[in-house]
């Protein structure tokens, strides 16, 4: 038989806390990678590079006051934000209403993102954590059962 001599093991977390204190005890991990969230100016490059490529109206868009209202936004929800604001735009425009200035999409698209956060945020009441039993070796009448 043959073993393998070294075995890595690689482990995600969002929050360091989060994890069991025996997992991070010292010797435990060789190597740390941290990642921030952007500053305003990587938010403006990132906006920049996903703006620039679209056509008027949005490509005029003032990308300044779109870095400074995605405090605390990542990347991922930096394309998001461009995505919702075209959305957005689109909506409006099917629908006859009369344009907003472009900038206005992304900051609703931005306070939507930063709303929904918040919600998920919040404990969940009893009643959604409840789950069925069901399938092979569940009681015959599928009762409720709390975790």
């Amino acid at each position: 038989m043959v073993f393998a001599e070294r075995l890595c093991v690689m482990m995600t977390t969002m929050d360091v806390r989060s994890l069991p204190p025996a997992m991070v005890r010292s010797g435990r991990v060789e190597l740390w990678l941290e990642t921030r969230l952007p500053d305003e100016d990587a938010r403006k490059e990132i906006l920049s590079a996903r703006i620039s490529t679209l056509h008027e109206p949005f490509a005029s868009a003032n990308i300044g006051v779109l870095a400074e209202a995605s405090r605390g936004l990542t990347g991922a929800d930096l394309k998001g934000i461009v995505e919702d604001g075209k959305l957005l735009f689109a909506h409006d425009k099917a629908a006859g209403e009369a344009p907003r200035h472009i900038e206005e999409y992304f900051l609703e698209a931005i306070a939507t993102l930063r709303t929904n956060r918040r919600n998920y945020r919040k404990p969940k009441p009893a009643s959604l954590i409840e789950t069925f039993k069901i399938g092979f070796g569940a009681e015959e009448d599928a009762t409720l059962t709390e975790r």
